[in-house]
């Protein structure tokens, strides 16, 4: 029976979707949150060493998850088998613009979520003899390349053999992947490359094809089955079975498997970059070296070399360029120089390191290779460090929304299929040619333009979603603002605020605004100062108590010379159009409460644009009494009654609970939108009588818990 090519589509179309259901219901559906249960896991390999926990890749229940256990003197080995008393809870998402998703990012390495050791019941050492046999050879490679070459360079060795950083220096890891080097320290098609070629000279036999097999899946092993080696080692072999078969069948084949295997290994930024890096050369790798070699008129085999390697470079980063931008918000210039030096002696290191891996255990021969290998890897250690040192080169953009990728990816298809379009529409050429023409410069000035307006000219301000927690900012043009940075759980309004800065290609905060020293409004900024961002000025008032909390942010600023500004009511900030006016605590005084620290949060009007906002921290009804006595009830102050009598947005004060936000208080002021930043879960905020006072009053209340982060 004779089956077309329209039934093979629709049968692995129908097969994809079963598997995508299939996949979609184990990680999202299947293991609900449990706690002290029971499980045997095998350990396939550790992740990550931090201090205080050891996150270790394991196989339980015949699916992939991370098991973090505390950090402790047992180290547990590749193989081994684990009875532990464990709790799953699930991984929670915020909602916020630019927001890192863990979730998503797990899945697509085909991991199903985190699991924690709440206490290892029994340990059987070396259980799985695969596993065992494999961390086995590992461990002896990684002991005798200790001895033979240090500890810096058999770090470098073993992430550029198994992709497998776990050991590498911080620095050198940032330094590689800023001059866009990022991607040697994967394991990828260059390494079988190289691979390949290196065994070329000791196989010359008809059969060397099949030992080249034999060497990848040995190699495919002992990096623990990388998922990037899968597509270039599949390609090769399915070539070698298949002698007919095209290059673009291998291509779709593989990804067809990759994809039925995972379908979530789609969102996998290392597939992404490698199914696109290889169709990328297919595609501009001729045309530009044709257009290199027209203009470039030389015999000479080092130009020649030159061409190649440039026309390889540039052409291997045409189609990722969107994706680039999309997940690191960056292009590096340098990259095309730093891929064609360090990626050279890179190739010839490789070389020797395949070699090294195999005669590792052989006295001379091995010391002879290491010795090479250290020359080699210092010297490109060094290129890196000052290709490293002008940065400088790197061209900072905005991430890109879904609309903008296409229209990158729609001009880079007029480019490369200009004149088969033409082509198609042959009579009426010359009018569809100025068409096109006109598509593509219309469509790089919306790209222009877009970059131009997010950069320089965008004005909004957002209010986080942190959890149980404080933060927003207000950007105006090129300036931004930060009212409260913190979570009650560590590095999560940090990590939030860094990625939307990058997403928003913000390297600059002009001014921090601090309402009082509890760790839920403060503790992130430590984390955006450590992350690079620039941080000019911290304003807050001087608190009531000396807090731990007060003296390790005033040892942070000091730290990193950021300056402080000691606020007091009645002051008065402007900043370009952007008027902040203190309303509270008093000068010289303080807001008898039994709840001090609270009682005398530092609140802000900031007003900007005919838009008034006002901060409360975590203000109680005493402050509340204050501001009313104050600014309503009795003011000389007519800027400011007017302001208060018109806010257009009012963080609720102390997360919506009943210790604030008065009727009283909220009906003596107009409000339009109100804010809640909170969550449920921890201290019951916000109020239920809270929400019914909003509401009586006809004020849109936002709950960032159900709604994510609010953008105005």
């Amino acid at each position: 029976m004779k089956i077309n090519n329209k039934k093979i589509i629709l049968i692995v179309v129908v097969l994809l979707f079963l598997r995508i259901i299939y996949k979609s219901y184990v990680f999202n559906y299947k293991y609900t949150k449990w706690n002290n249960k029971k499980i045997v896991v095998d350990i396939y390999n550790i992740e990550k060493i931090q201090d205080e926990k050891i996150i270790y890749k394991v196989k339980y229940d015949k699916n992939y998850f991370l098991l973090s256990i505390k950090n402790q003197d047992i180290k547990y080995k590749i193989g081994d088998i684990l009875e532990i008393l464990s709790s799953k809870y699930d991984i929670e998402r915020y909602n916020n613009p630019y927001e890192f998703d863990y979730k998503k990012y797990l899945n697509s390495k085909n991991i199903v979520s985190v699991i924690y050791c709440n206490k290892v019941l029994q340990c059987e050492k070396g259980k799985n003899n695969i596993l065992s046999l494999i961390g086995y050879i590992r461990d002896s490679i990684s002991k005798r390349l200790d001895i033979l070459i240090g500890i810096e360079y058999s770090s470098l060795i073993k992430s550029l053999m198994y992709g497998d950083d776990l050991y590498l220096d911080s620095k050198l890891k940032e330094e590689f992947r800023d001059v866009g080097l990022g991607h040697m320290l994967c394991i990828s098609g260059s390494h079988v490359l190289c691979l390949l070629t290196s065994f070329e000279y000791i196989f010359r036999s008809k059969r060397k094809r099949y030992v080249n097999i034999i060497i990848l899946i040995y190699f495919y092993f002992l990096s623990l089955f990388k998922i990037s080696l899968f597509r270039p080692i599949f390609m090769y072999i399915i070539s070698i079975i298949l002698k007919k078969i095209t290059y673009r069948q291998k291509y779709v084949i593989t990804l067809i498997i990759l994809l039925f295997i995972n379908p979530y290994y789609i969102l996998n930024i290392g597939i992404i970059f490698s199914f696109l890096t290889v169709l990328s050369i297919k595609l501009f790798y001729n045309l530009i070296n044709s257009w290199l070699t027209i203009h470039i008129k030389s015999d000479r085999k080092i130009v020649k070399y030159i061409i190649d390697n440039v026309s390889l470079t540039i052409s291997a980063q045409v189609l990722i360029i969107p994706f680039e931008l999309y997940y690191f918000q960056k292009i590096s210039l340098v990259s095309i120089v730093s891929n064609i030096l360090v990626g050279f002696l890179l190739n010839i290191a490789l070389y020797f390191i395949f070699f090294l891996y195999i005669l590792i255990f052989i006295p001379f021969i091995s010391s002879f290779i290491s010795n090479i290998c250290r020359i080699l890897l210092n010297i490109i250690i060094r290129i890196v460090e000052i290709l490293f040192s002008i940065n400088y080169l790197n061209i900072q953009l905005p991430k890109p929304n879904i609309y903008i990728m296409c229209i990158m990816y729609i001009v880079l298809l007029i480019y490369l299929y200009k004149k088969l379009i033409i082509l198609y529409f042959w009579n009426r050429r010359k009018k569809f040619n100025k068409i096109v023409v006109i598509i593509k410069y219309i469509f790089i000035v919306i790209i222009i333009t877009w970059n131009i307006y997010t950069i320089y000219f965008e004005k909004y301000a957002i209010f986080f979603n942190v959890g149980q927690g404080n933060m927003a900012l207000l950007h105006y043009n090129t300036k931004n603002i930060i009212v409260d940075i913190g979570s009650t759980k560590d590095s999560v309004s940090g990590n939030i605020m860094v990625n939307f800065l990058n997403g928003k290609c913000i390297r600059k905060i002009d001014l921090v605004l601090l309402t009082h020293m509890h760790k839920d409004h403060i503790n992130g900024l430590e984390d955006i100062i450590n992350k690079g961002i620039i941080v000019e000025r911290v304003g807050f008032s001087n608190p009531i108590e000396n807090t731990e909390e007060y003296n390790n942010l005033k040892k942070l600023l000091k730290e990193n010379n950021v300056c402080i500004i000691q606020l007091s009511e009645n002051d008065e900030i402007i900043l370009d159009n952007t008027y902040i006016n203190i309303l509270s605590p008093p000068k010289n005084a303080k807001i008898k409460d039994s709840d001090l620290l609270n009682a005398n949060s530092t609140v802000f009007l900031i007003s900007n644009y005919n838009k008034n906002y006002l901060f409360m921290g975590d203000s109680t009804s005493k402050t509340e009494k204050y501001i009313l006595d104050k600014y309503i009830n009795n003011s000389n102050n007519v800027e400011i009654f007017n302001k208060l009598k018109n806010i257009y947005v009012y963080q609720v004060s102390h997360h919506g609970s009943n210790t604030s936000s008065y009727e009283d208080f909220l009906s003596n002021i107009s409000i339009k939108n109100s804010v809640i930043s909170s969550k449920k879960s921890v201290y019951g905020h916000p109020n239920e009588e809270v929400l019914d006072r909003f509401f009586k009053l006809n004020i849109r209340t936002i709950i960032t818990e159900k709604n994510g982060a609010i953008k105005f």
